[in-house]
Protein backbone atom coordinates (compact mmCIF):
# COMPACT_ATOMS: atom_id res chain seq x y z
CA UNK A 1 0.00 0.00 0.00
CA UNK A 2 1.17 3.42 -0.42
CA UNK A 3 2.82 2.41 -3.76
CA UNK A 4 0.45 2.88 -6.38
CA UNK A 5 0.77 5.17 -9.05
CA UNK A 6 -0.93 8.75 -8.26
CA UNK A 7 -3.47 9.87 -11.23
CA UNK A 8 -4.29 13.40 -11.01
CA UNK A 9 -7.05 14.86 -13.03
CA UNK A 10 -7.02 18.38 -13.10
CA UNK A 11 -10.73 19.98 -13.65
CA UNK A 12 -13.90 17.73 -12.56
CA UNK A 13 -15.94 18.99 -15.73
CA UNK A 14 -17.80 16.41 -18.04
CA UNK A 15 -14.60 15.71 -19.03
CA UNK A 16 -12.84 15.27 -16.04
CA UNK A 17 -15.11 12.90 -14.03
CA UNK A 18 -16.07 10.86 -17.01
CA UNK A 19 -12.27 10.33 -17.37
CA UNK A 20 -11.85 9.38 -13.63
CA UNK A 21 -14.80 6.98 -13.91
CA UNK A 22 -12.79 5.26 -16.87
CA UNK A 23 -9.47 5.04 -15.29
CA UNK A 24 -11.38 3.54 -11.85
CA UNK A 25 -13.18 1.06 -14.12
CA UNK A 26 -9.48 0.14 -15.65
CA UNK A 27 -7.64 0.34 -12.53
CA UNK A 28 -9.29 -0.33 -9.16
CA UNK A 29 -7.18 0.00 -6.70
CA UNK A 30 -4.41 -0.75 -8.14
CA UNK A 31 -4.05 3.19 -8.74
CA UNK A 32 -4.35 6.27 -6.64
CA UNK A 33 -6.61 8.64 -7.99
CA UNK A 34 -7.16 12.06 -7.47
CA UNK A 35 -9.36 14.68 -8.84
CA UNK A 36 -8.71 18.70 -8.02
CA UNK A 37 -11.08 21.01 -9.01
CA UNK A 38 -11.02 24.95 -8.21
CA UNK A 39 -14.70 25.02 -7.59
CA UNK A 40 -17.36 24.36 -5.12
CA UNK A 41 -19.14 22.27 -7.52
CA UNK A 42 -18.60 19.34 -9.99
CA UNK A 43 -19.93 19.39 -13.65
CA UNK A 44 -18.07 22.96 -15.20
CA UNK A 45 -20.43 24.25 -17.57
CA UNK A 46 -23.10 20.84 -16.91
CA UNK A 47 -25.51 22.94 -14.91
CA UNK A 48 -29.16 22.24 -14.19
CA UNK A 49 -31.09 25.25 -12.35
CA UNK A 50 -34.28 23.94 -10.14
CA UNK A 51 -36.66 26.77 -8.80
CA UNK A 52 -40.33 27.50 -8.21
CA UNK A 53 -41.53 23.81 -10.14
CA UNK A 54 -39.25 24.58 -13.38
CA UNK A 55 -36.27 22.98 -14.82
CA UNK A 56 -33.48 24.76 -16.97
CA UNK A 57 -30.23 24.03 -17.74
CA UNK A 58 -27.51 26.71 -18.09
CA UNK A 59 -25.08 24.65 -20.10
CA UNK A 60 -25.42 22.09 -22.35
CA UNK A 61 -29.54 21.00 -23.11
CA UNK A 62 -28.86 17.70 -24.48
CA UNK A 63 -27.04 15.22 -26.68
CA UNK A 64 -26.98 13.51 -29.73
CA UNK A 65 -27.26 8.99 -29.24
CA UNK A 66 -25.43 9.02 -33.17
CA UNK A 67 -21.60 9.20 -33.61
CA UNK A 68 -19.49 9.96 -30.34
CA UNK A 69 -22.57 9.47 -28.67
CA UNK A 70 -22.17 5.81 -28.55
CA UNK A 71 -19.63 6.31 -25.44
CA UNK A 72 -22.33 8.44 -23.82
CA UNK A 73 -24.79 5.95 -23.61
CA UNK A 74 -21.88 3.20 -22.86
CA UNK A 75 -21.61 5.58 -19.22
CA UNK A 76 -25.57 5.83 -18.73
CA UNK A 77 -25.84 1.74 -18.75
CA UNK A 78 -22.72 1.79 -16.64
CA UNK A 79 -24.19 4.18 -13.99
CA UNK A 80 -27.92 2.13 -14.23
CA UNK A 81 -29.13 5.88 -15.74
CA UNK A 82 -30.88 4.19 -18.29
CA UNK A 83 -34.34 4.92 -16.81
CA UNK A 84 -33.92 8.36 -16.43
CA UNK A 85 -33.14 9.48 -19.91
CA UNK A 86 -35.51 11.56 -21.29
CA UNK A 87 -35.63 11.20 -25.41
CA UNK A 88 -36.65 14.58 -27.27
CA UNK A 89 -40.51 14.80 -28.33
CA UNK A 90 -40.67 14.77 -32.03
CA UNK A 91 -41.80 17.72 -32.45
CA UNK A 92 -38.40 19.19 -31.92
CA UNK A 93 -37.29 18.00 -35.21
CA UNK A 94 -38.91 21.20 -36.31
CA UNK A 95 -36.39 24.13 -36.49
CA UNK A 96 -36.99 27.33 -37.39
CA UNK A 97 -34.59 30.50 -38.77
CA UNK A 98 -35.73 33.91 -37.48
CA UNK A 99 -34.32 35.66 -41.53
CA UNK A 100 -36.33 37.90 -43.45
CA UNK A 101 -38.24 39.55 -40.52
CA UNK A 102 -39.82 36.93 -39.57
CA UNK A 103 -39.59 32.67 -38.01
CA UNK A 104 -39.96 30.11 -41.10
CA UNK A 105 -39.61 26.57 -41.01
CA UNK A 106 -36.15 24.71 -42.12
CA UNK A 107 -37.13 22.09 -44.94
CA UNK A 108 -36.67 18.47 -43.21
CA UNK A 109 -37.23 16.43 -46.97
CA UNK A 110 -36.63 16.68 -50.50
CA UNK A 111 -40.16 18.45 -51.16
CA UNK A 112 -40.21 20.89 -48.44
CA UNK A 113 -37.20 21.97 -50.19
CA UNK A 114 -38.26 22.93 -53.10
CA UNK A 115 -41.24 24.26 -51.97
CA UNK A 116 -39.74 26.22 -49.13
CA UNK A 117 -39.01 29.54 -49.55
CA UNK A 118 -36.05 30.00 -47.73
CA UNK A 119 -34.49 27.01 -49.84
CA UNK A 120 -36.28 27.50 -53.70
CA UNK A 121 -33.44 29.58 -54.81
CA UNK A 122 -30.96 27.50 -53.32
CA UNK A 123 -31.85 24.55 -55.70
CA UNK A 124 -29.14 25.26 -58.46
CA UNK A 125 -26.28 26.20 -55.92
CA UNK A 126 -26.97 22.79 -53.87
CA UNK A 127 -27.25 20.64 -57.79
CA UNK A 128 -23.84 22.45 -58.53
CA UNK A 129 -22.75 21.24 -56.06
CA UNK A 130 -22.08 17.69 -56.99
CA UNK A 131 -19.41 18.91 -59.58
CA UNK A 132 -17.51 21.55 -58.04
CA UNK A 133 -13.96 20.76 -57.72
CA UNK A 134 -12.25 19.25 -55.01
CA UNK A 135 -10.43 22.23 -52.42
CA UNK A 136 -7.10 22.88 -53.09
CA UNK A 137 -5.81 23.89 -49.32
CA UNK A 138 -5.27 21.75 -46.85
CA UNK A 139 -6.84 24.89 -44.59
CA UNK A 140 -9.80 26.28 -44.75
CA UNK A 141 -12.64 28.18 -42.82
CA UNK A 142 -16.27 27.51 -42.71
CA UNK A 143 -17.15 30.16 -44.31
CA UNK A 144 -14.74 30.04 -47.58
CA UNK A 145 -15.17 26.02 -47.63
CA UNK A 146 -19.32 26.65 -47.77
CA UNK A 147 -18.88 29.42 -50.19
CA UNK A 148 -17.03 27.37 -52.75
CA UNK A 149 -19.33 24.22 -52.74
CA UNK A 150 -22.15 25.91 -52.83
CA UNK A 151 -22.41 29.88 -52.74
CA UNK A 152 -22.18 33.09 -50.19
CA UNK A 153 -26.19 32.95 -49.66
CA UNK A 154 -26.28 30.03 -48.80
CA UNK A 155 -23.55 30.03 -46.42
CA UNK A 156 -24.65 33.28 -45.26
CA UNK A 157 -28.60 31.45 -44.28
CA UNK A 158 -27.61 28.14 -43.40
CA UNK A 159 -24.42 27.13 -41.98
CA UNK A 160 -23.45 31.23 -39.97
CA UNK A 161 -26.15 30.15 -38.37
CA UNK A 162 -25.40 26.57 -37.43
CA UNK A 163 -21.86 27.63 -36.47
CA UNK A 164 -23.08 30.46 -33.74
CA UNK A 165 -25.75 27.29 -32.90
CA UNK A 166 -23.13 25.25 -31.77
CA UNK A 167 -19.71 27.33 -31.18
CA UNK A 168 -21.46 30.65 -30.76
CA UNK A 169 -18.62 31.74 -33.24
CA UNK A 170 -17.65 33.67 -36.61
CA UNK A 171 -17.72 31.23 -39.93
CA UNK A 172 -14.70 33.49 -40.98
CA UNK A 173 -12.40 32.54 -38.29
CA UNK A 174 -13.10 28.92 -37.54
CA UNK A 175 -11.79 25.85 -39.32
CA UNK A 176 -13.80 23.33 -41.22
CA UNK A 177 -11.39 20.46 -40.41
CA UNK A 178 -12.29 21.17 -36.58
CA UNK A 179 -15.21 22.43 -36.25
CA UNK A 180 -17.04 19.83 -39.36
CA UNK A 181 -14.14 16.97 -39.82
CA UNK A 182 -17.04 15.05 -41.11
CA UNK A 183 -17.65 17.67 -44.04
CA UNK A 184 -13.81 17.81 -44.71
CA UNK A 185 -13.97 13.76 -45.24
CA UNK A 186 -16.74 14.16 -47.26
CA UNK A 187 -14.99 16.17 -49.95
CA UNK A 188 -11.86 14.34 -49.66
CA UNK A 189 -13.30 11.29 -50.27
CA UNK A 190 -15.85 11.75 -53.12
CA UNK A 191 -15.44 15.02 -54.21
CA UNK A 192 -18.78 16.45 -53.32
CA UNK A 193 -20.43 16.54 -50.04
CA UNK A 194 -23.82 15.34 -51.37
CA UNK A 195 -22.22 12.72 -52.99
CA UNK A 196 -20.85 11.35 -50.11
CA UNK A 197 -24.19 11.49 -48.59
CA UNK A 198 -25.82 9.95 -50.97
CA UNK A 199 -22.91 7.04 -50.85
CA UNK A 200 -22.56 7.02 -47.16
CA UNK A 201 -24.57 4.18 -45.44
CA UNK A 202 -26.98 4.63 -42.70
CA UNK A 203 -24.93 3.58 -39.89
CA UNK A 204 -27.45 0.65 -38.33
CA UNK A 205 -28.12 0.61 -34.37
CA UNK A 206 -25.04 -1.62 -33.00
CA UNK A 207 -24.39 -2.10 -29.40
CA UNK A 208 -26.56 -3.36 -26.29
CA UNK A 209 -30.36 -3.31 -26.84
CA UNK A 210 -31.08 0.18 -24.84
CA UNK A 211 -28.09 1.65 -27.45
CA UNK A 212 -29.65 0.44 -30.51
CA UNK A 213 -32.85 2.02 -28.98
CA UNK A 214 -31.64 5.29 -28.33
CA UNK A 215 -29.80 5.70 -32.06
CA UNK A 216 -33.22 6.06 -33.50
CA UNK A 217 -34.03 9.33 -31.41
CA UNK A 218 -32.30 12.43 -32.88
CA UNK A 219 -31.74 13.84 -29.22
CA UNK A 220 -32.23 13.18 -25.33
CA UNK A 221 -31.30 14.41 -21.99
CA UNK A 222 -32.41 13.41 -18.70
CA UNK A 223 -36.42 14.02 -16.87
CA UNK A 224 -34.32 16.38 -13.98
CA UNK A 225 -31.92 17.51 -16.66
CA UNK A 226 -28.43 17.29 -17.92
CA UNK A 227 -26.65 17.57 -14.16
CA UNK A 228 -27.87 13.98 -13.49
CA UNK A 229 -25.09 12.56 -15.56
CA UNK A 230 -22.56 14.78 -13.73
CA UNK A 231 -24.34 13.71 -9.91
CA UNK A 232 -24.15 10.23 -10.77
CA UNK A 233 -20.42 10.31 -11.36
CA UNK A 234 -19.35 12.78 -8.84
CA UNK A 235 -21.35 10.04 -6.50
CA UNK A 236 -19.45 7.11 -8.11
CA UNK A 237 -15.69 9.44 -7.60
CA UNK A 238 -16.78 10.95 -4.62
CA UNK A 239 -13.76 9.44 -2.22
CA UNK A 240 -11.22 11.16 -4.89
CA UNK A 241 -13.16 14.53 -5.92
CA UNK A 242 -11.58 17.63 -4.00
CA UNK A 243 -13.45 20.31 -4.56
CA UNK A 244 -12.06 24.29 -4.08
CA UNK A 245 -8.67 23.47 -5.03
CA UNK A 246 -7.26 25.93 -7.52
CA UNK A 247 -4.40 24.57 -9.38
CA UNK A 248 -1.81 27.39 -9.17
CA UNK A 249 2.07 25.46 -9.78
CA UNK A 250 3.04 22.74 -11.78
CA UNK A 251 6.42 21.54 -11.20
CA UNK A 252 7.78 19.02 -14.22
CA UNK A 253 10.61 16.12 -13.20
CA UNK A 254 11.63 13.36 -15.10
CA UNK A 255 9.75 10.77 -13.49
CA UNK A 256 6.69 12.51 -11.54
CA UNK A 257 4.97 16.34 -11.16
CA UNK A 258 4.78 18.35 -8.57
CA UNK A 259 1.47 20.32 -7.55
CA UNK A 260 1.13 23.34 -5.66
CA UNK A 261 4.17 21.62 -4.06
CA UNK A 262 2.44 19.61 -2.03
CA UNK A 263 0.77 16.64 -4.08
CA UNK A 264 3.17 14.84 -6.24
CA UNK A 265 1.77 12.33 -9.07
CA UNK A 266 3.38 9.83 -11.79
CA UNK A 267 0.72 11.25 -14.63
CA UNK A 268 -1.52 14.57 -14.67
CA UNK A 269 -4.12 14.87 -17.33
CA UNK A 270 -5.57 17.81 -17.66
CA UNK A 271 -9.21 18.63 -18.44
CA UNK A 272 -8.67 22.63 -17.98
CA UNK A 273 -9.32 25.41 -20.64
CA UNK A 274 -6.47 26.18 -22.49
CA UNK A 275 -6.54 30.15 -20.82
CA UNK A 276 -6.63 28.48 -17.56
CA UNK A 277 -3.63 25.79 -17.98
CA UNK A 278 -1.85 28.05 -20.35
CA UNK A 279 -0.22 29.93 -16.80
CA UNK A 280 0.18 26.28 -15.27
CA UNK A 281 3.28 25.49 -17.66
CA UNK A 282 4.68 29.18 -18.32
CA UNK A 283 7.97 28.43 -16.25
CA UNK A 284 8.37 25.43 -18.37
CA UNK A 285 7.57 26.45 -22.10
CA UNK A 286 6.85 29.96 -22.23
CA UNK A 287 5.78 29.07 -26.12
CA UNK A 288 3.79 26.18 -25.20
CA UNK A 289 2.22 28.83 -22.81
CA UNK A 290 1.78 31.23 -25.99
CA UNK A 291 0.05 28.65 -28.28
CA UNK A 292 -2.64 27.79 -25.48
CA UNK A 293 -3.46 30.91 -24.84
CA UNK A 294 -4.26 31.59 -28.75
CA UNK A 295 -7.02 29.02 -28.53
CA UNK A 296 -10.07 32.07 -28.23
CA UNK A 297 -13.07 30.85 -26.17
CA UNK A 298 -16.52 33.19 -26.82
CA UNK A 299 -18.67 34.36 -23.85
CA UNK A 300 -22.46 33.67 -23.94
CA UNK A 301 -25.17 34.37 -21.88
CA UNK A 302 -28.17 32.17 -21.47
CA UNK A 303 -31.44 33.75 -20.48
CA UNK A 304 -34.12 30.99 -19.26
CA UNK A 305 -37.79 32.44 -19.18
CA UNK A 306 -40.51 30.37 -17.62
CA UNK A 307 -44.32 30.80 -17.63
CA UNK A 308 -46.59 28.87 -16.06
CA UNK A 309 -49.61 29.07 -18.95
CA UNK A 310 -48.83 27.80 -22.94
CA UNK A 311 -47.22 31.08 -24.53
CA UNK A 312 -45.92 29.09 -27.61
CA UNK A 313 -48.05 28.69 -30.78
CA UNK A 314 -45.60 26.68 -32.76
CA UNK A 315 -43.67 23.12 -31.79
CA UNK A 316 -40.76 22.72 -32.61
CA UNK A 317 -36.39 22.53 -30.95
CA UNK A 318 -36.49 26.57 -31.38
CA UNK A 319 -34.72 29.16 -33.80
CA UNK A 320 -30.86 30.79 -35.00
CA UNK A 321 -30.81 33.86 -36.40
CA UNK A 322 -27.95 34.54 -38.96
CA UNK A 323 -25.69 37.40 -38.25
CA UNK A 324 -26.93 39.31 -41.43
CA UNK A 325 -30.14 40.17 -39.39
CA UNK A 326 -28.50 42.12 -36.89
CA UNK A 327 -30.80 40.74 -33.95
CA UNK A 328 -28.99 41.31 -30.78
CA UNK A 329 -29.82 36.97 -29.80
CA UNK A 330 -28.49 34.17 -31.74
CA UNK A 331 -31.34 32.10 -30.86
CA UNK A 332 -34.31 30.44 -28.72
CA UNK A 333 -34.37 26.76 -27.43
CA UNK A 334 -37.82 26.05 -26.71
CA UNK A 335 -37.31 23.70 -24.06
CA UNK A 336 -40.76 22.98 -22.51
CA UNK A 337 -42.04 21.83 -26.50
CA UNK A 338 -38.24 19.41 -27.07
CA UNK A 339 -38.46 17.76 -23.40
CA UNK A 340 -42.12 17.76 -22.27
CA UNK A 341 -41.64 15.13 -19.56
CA UNK A 342 -39.20 18.21 -17.95
CA UNK A 343 -42.45 20.34 -17.36
CA UNK A 344 -44.07 20.03 -14.03
CA UNK A 345 -47.29 20.66 -15.47
CA UNK A 346 -48.61 20.21 -19.63
CA UNK A 347 -49.39 24.00 -19.57
CA UNK A 348 -45.63 25.09 -18.60
CA UNK A 349 -43.57 27.01 -20.91
CA UNK A 350 -39.87 27.04 -21.05
CA UNK A 351 -37.25 29.19 -22.93
CA UNK A 352 -33.74 29.40 -23.23
CA UNK A 353 -32.40 32.84 -25.40
CA UNK A 354 -29.00 32.87 -25.75
CA UNK A 355 -26.80 35.91 -26.41
CA UNK A 356 -23.35 37.01 -26.96
CA UNK A 357 -20.54 34.77 -28.93
CA UNK A 358 -18.23 36.04 -31.26
CA UNK A 359 -20.11 38.33 -33.40
CA UNK A 360 -20.44 40.18 -29.74
CA UNK A 361 -17.22 41.82 -30.24
CA UNK A 362 -17.69 44.00 -26.69
CA UNK A 363 -19.43 40.98 -24.53
CA UNK A 364 -18.00 42.09 -21.03
CA UNK A 365 -20.02 45.60 -21.50
CA UNK A 366 -23.21 44.19 -20.84
CA UNK A 367 -24.34 43.57 -17.35
CA UNK A 368 -26.87 40.44 -16.58
CA UNK A 369 -29.84 43.14 -16.80
CA UNK A 370 -28.52 44.01 -20.24
CA UNK A 371 -29.38 40.55 -21.73
CA UNK A 372 -32.54 40.01 -19.80
CA UNK A 373 -33.83 43.14 -21.31
CA UNK A 374 -32.66 41.77 -25.05
CA UNK A 375 -33.98 38.80 -24.77
CA UNK A 376 -37.74 40.09 -23.36
CA UNK A 377 -37.92 42.48 -26.03
CA UNK A 378 -36.65 40.00 -28.85
CA UNK A 379 -38.90 37.11 -28.19
CA UNK A 380 -41.86 39.40 -27.75
CA UNK A 381 -41.18 40.94 -31.25
CA UNK A 382 -40.30 37.03 -32.72
CA UNK A 383 -42.50 35.08 -30.86
CA UNK A 384 -45.32 37.77 -30.20
CA UNK A 385 -44.72 36.77 -25.97
CA UNK A 386 -46.00 40.02 -24.58
CA UNK A 387 -46.46 38.25 -21.11
CA UNK A 388 -43.86 39.23 -18.39
CA UNK A 389 -42.49 35.23 -17.55
CA UNK A 390 -43.19 34.21 -14.05
CA UNK A 391 -39.34 33.43 -13.77
CA UNK A 392 -36.58 34.64 -15.26
CA UNK A 393 -32.63 33.07 -14.46
CA UNK A 394 -29.96 34.66 -15.86
CA UNK A 395 -26.38 32.87 -16.52
CA UNK A 396 -23.43 34.89 -18.28
CA UNK A 397 -20.96 32.54 -19.06
CA UNK A 398 -17.45 33.90 -19.54
CA UNK A 399 -15.06 31.87 -22.59
CA UNK A 400 -17.57 29.17 -22.21
CA UNK A 401 -17.32 27.94 -25.69
CA UNK A 402 -13.87 27.48 -27.39
CA UNK A 403 -13.08 28.44 -30.72
CA UNK A 404 -11.35 26.15 -33.41
CA UNK A 405 -9.44 28.80 -35.67
CA UNK A 406 -7.42 27.69 -38.65
CA UNK A 407 -4.27 25.27 -37.76
CA UNK A 408 -5.96 23.71 -34.56
CA UNK A 409 -4.70 20.32 -34.66
CA UNK A 410 -1.38 21.53 -35.12
CA UNK A 411 -1.06 23.70 -31.95
CA UNK A 412 -2.90 20.73 -29.99
CA UNK A 413 -0.04 18.02 -31.22
CA UNK A 414 2.75 21.23 -30.09
CA UNK A 415 0.84 21.53 -26.88
CA UNK A 416 0.25 17.59 -26.11
CA UNK A 417 4.16 17.79 -26.19
CA UNK A 418 4.83 19.48 -22.98
CA UNK A 419 5.43 16.77 -20.80
CA UNK A 420 6.04 12.94 -21.31
CA UNK A 421 4.09 13.10 -17.71
CA UNK A 422 1.24 15.45 -18.53
CA UNK A 423 -1.49 14.54 -20.70
CA UNK A 424 -4.45 17.02 -21.90
CA UNK A 425 -7.69 16.55 -23.09
CA UNK A 426 -11.07 18.76 -22.95
CA UNK A 427 -12.99 20.56 -24.72
CA UNK A 428 -10.83 23.40 -25.20
CA UNK A 429 -8.79 20.91 -27.80
CA UNK A 430 -10.60 18.03 -29.54
CA UNK A 431 -14.61 18.94 -29.64
CA UNK A 432 -16.70 20.58 -27.60
CA UNK A 433 -19.91 18.92 -26.92
CA UNK A 434 -20.73 16.59 -24.11
CA UNK A 435 -20.10 13.89 -26.36
CA UNK A 436 -17.27 14.64 -27.45
CA UNK A 437 -16.01 15.14 -23.50
CA UNK A 438 -16.83 12.14 -22.58
CA UNK A 439 -15.66 9.77 -25.98
CA UNK A 440 -11.88 11.31 -25.38
CA UNK A 441 -11.63 10.91 -21.89
CA UNK A 442 -13.31 7.21 -22.60
CA UNK A 443 -10.51 7.37 -25.38
CA UNK A 444 -7.37 8.41 -22.91
CA UNK A 445 -8.16 5.96 -20.35
CA UNK A 446 -7.64 3.09 -23.18
CA UNK A 447 -4.78 4.12 -24.39
CA UNK A 448 -3.27 5.16 -20.91
CA UNK A 449 -0.34 2.85 -19.93
CA UNK A 450 1.53 2.92 -16.35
Amino acid sequence: MGTEPHIVILGAGISGLALGWALKKKYGTSIKLTLLEKAPRVGGWIETNQQQGFLFEQGPHSCRPSGNGIATLQLIEDLHLENEVHVGDPAANKRYLWTQNKLQELPSNAFSFLTSPLTRKMFWPVLRELWQPKGSHPEETVEAFFTRRFNSAFTETFIDPLISGIYAGNIQNLSLSACFPYFHALEKEHGSLLKGMFASKKAQPSGSVFQQQMQKTPLFSFKQGMETLVKSLATKLKEHISLNYPVKTLEFQATEVRINQEIVAQTVISTLPAYALAPLIANHSQKLCETLQSIPHASVAAINLGWNQKILNKKGFGYLVPAREKEPILGVIWDSCVFPKQNAHPEQTRLCVKLGGARCSNFSAFTAEDFTKNALETVKRHLDIAIPPDIIISKIITNAIPQYTLNHFKRVEAIQAVHSRLKIIGSSFYGISVNDCISQAFKTAAELSL
